[in-house]
């Protein structure tokens, strides 16, 4: 924006004809801060190689012509770097005042009070949103002229809970669907734009936000698919719009948020239209279930996701019933957080969670395993396979046995590739049978990471089991929260042992102790740890 029209000298005397371009900030109190920030930005050796500026007022002079300007300053007379810094003032001015720190909103602060901004530059004026104040948006949509837009006509009524619907922004975009490119609404909203505004080619993300005082189901007019025929990416938060069929085509990306109007092979039918479809976010109940008869649910092949997450809840209609009709396996994430119900736990749903596995270890050569084990959380992360298992009322029944199930569904690339094992916030005796488990199913484990180590933890892991020793590639071994009693001799005794009389096992070469206090342990088990462990770190505060 900076053009080679201006001069190369800045001196104080522009320093002072900015701050007067800054004079319609005055009565917000910004003009003495701006003045104070100005003055070091202009210094010479801050913006060497930087265009200069012309003297810019009511009656600059033009140099190329020689003759005075008499039009006034816009924003394309003023360095882009300026430009930003008073934008910049602004929204920390607004922000001391108790506002967000927000330069967009900032930015049209200054153009409200800087009038000759107008039609300067529409592309800053992209996104209108309700929380703006009225003249503001109001302005956005003039000065947007033809750009695409974003529009949020929801963040406002969400939260005053208001009732009347259409909205005064939606009633005010109806005109310029044609160039939204993004659109959060309330979903009565939608109802009264697919009735009254043409089509939208350019709108490619759609968000439908229900009311959380109005729960009567919404008849649209026309189906969205006509209506937005090139939308790639969709969320519905609690909506009660009623969609039969085919949802939409050639999507992207579907997020849907405790829906109960939506059949669940509805979804699956939009999924099956949709080759390119990469991230799928499904969470609590979708349309109940009909147990008078069978519901068949058609199978879909995702080949291009990259993400694929659920939320499952207890009640009836929960998509994990959807788990068997996909076939995929995500590039990135797989992320799945259910409750503790009878229908959840049974084992072949269990099992079937771990297929989603498969594509996440290709390619690397490492892979964490990550555990948290106890009666009313469990968690089980590798690497962007990432499940979780929840209980609010009672106890989850038999969490190693929930935790086997799932292990014995996971692919056996990543069951290889995982080298290092961390189990937290987990009592010891749930500990004490994790350890056999990850063992068995990760044998290639060399890096144990466990909270705490006492005499039965000491003894497994440096004793055998009916299927010898656990953890046999094993080199590294943190204890996070070590309170002393020779128990790590104990674990590293006997494999070293072991390991001198000739059996396979791996040499353990690095103990860390990164918590231990000074009267857990003394110098004498310090150094009885060095004599075994070839690497011994101790953490041992001064107290």
């Amino acid at each position: 924006m900076a053009s080679a029209k201006f001069k190369s000298s800045i001196n104080r005397q522009g320093v002072k004809e900015i701050v007067l371009l800054l004079s319609p900030l005055a009565p917000r109190g910004v003009l003495a801060f701006a003045t104070f920030s100005l003055i070091p930005f202009l210094e010479p050796q801050l913006i060497r190689g930087t265009p200069g500026w012309t003297r810019m007022g009511p009656l600059a002079t033009n140099a190329a012509a020689g003759h005075p300007q008499t039009s006034l300053p816009t924003i394309n007379d003023l360095p882009i770097e300026v430009f930003h810094l008073i934008v910049s003032l602004v929204a920390r001015k607004e922000h001391v005042d108790g506002h967000d720190y927000d330069l967009l909103r900032a930015l049209r602060l200054v153009a409200t009070l800087w009038s000759t901004l107008i039609d300067d530059c529409p592309q800053f004026w992209s996104t209108i949103s309700s929380s703006d104040p009225e003249p503001v948006w109001r302005m956005a949509l003039q000065k947007s002229k033809q750009a695409e837009i974003d529009v949020d006509c929801a963040k406002s009524s969400i939260l005053s809970m208001r009732n009347d619907f259409p909205t005064t922004l939606t009633k005010a975009i109806v005109i310029h669907t044609p160039r939204v490119r993004k659109l959060d609404l309330l979903d009565r909203d939608f109802d009264y734009l697919l009735s009254n505004a043409s089509i939208t080619p350019c709108l490619r993300s759609l968000y439908l936000r229900g009311s959380t005082t109005d729960h009567d189901p919404i008849a649209l007019p026309l189906h969205p698919v006509n209506w937005a025929p090139n939308l790639r990416n969709v969320t519905l938060d609690l909506s009660h719009v009623i969609l039969k069929g085919l949802l939409w085509d050639n999507l992207e990306g579907l997020t849907i948020y405790n829906s109960n109007s939506l059949p669940m092979e509805d979804v699956i039918a939009t999924l099956a239209a949709s080759p390119g479809f990469r991230y799928l976010d499904l969470g609590g109940p979708m349309q109940p279930r009909c147990y008078s008869h069978q519901r068949l649910i058609p199978t879909v092949k995702l080949e291009a996701l990259e993400s694929l997450i659920f939320h499952i809840g207890q009640r009836r209609g929960t998509p994990f019933e959807a788990l068997g009709s996909i076939i995929t396996s995500p590039k990135e994430v797989f992320w799945l957080v259910f409750q503790a119900s009878d229908e959840n736990l049974r084992p072949e749903n269990l099992r079937s969670i771990g297929r989603f596995a498969s594509r996440i270890a290709d390619g690397e050569a490492e892979i964490a395993l990550k555990l948290v084990v106890g009666k009313c959380r469990n968690h089980i992360e590798m690497g962007g396979f990432d499940v979780e298992i929840t209980s609010h009322e009672d106890e989850v029944p038999n969490p190693l046995a929930i935790l086997t199930h799932i292990l014995e569904g996971l692919p056996p690339q990543s069951l290889l590739a995982v080298k290092t094992a961390e189990i937290r916030r987990t009592e010891p005796s749930l500990v004490l049978g994790l350890l056999p488990i990850i063992s068995s199913f990760f044998p290639n484990t060399s890096h144990l990471i466990i909270t705490a180590l006492d005499g039965d933890l000491a003894s497994s892991i440096g004793g055998r089991n009916t299927d010898g020793w656990i953890f046999p590639q094993l080199e590294s071994l943190s204890i996070l929260h070590y309170r002393g009693g020779h128990h790590a001799r104990k674990a590293i005794e006997p494999r070293l042992k072991a390991l001198e009389s000739g059996e396979q096992l791996a040499k353990l070469k690095r103990l860390c102790l990164p918590s231990v206090r000074a009267w857990n342990m003394d110098e004498a088990e310090i150094a009885e740890l060095n004599a075994l462990v070839p690497e011994v770190i101790v953490n041992l505060p001064d107290e």
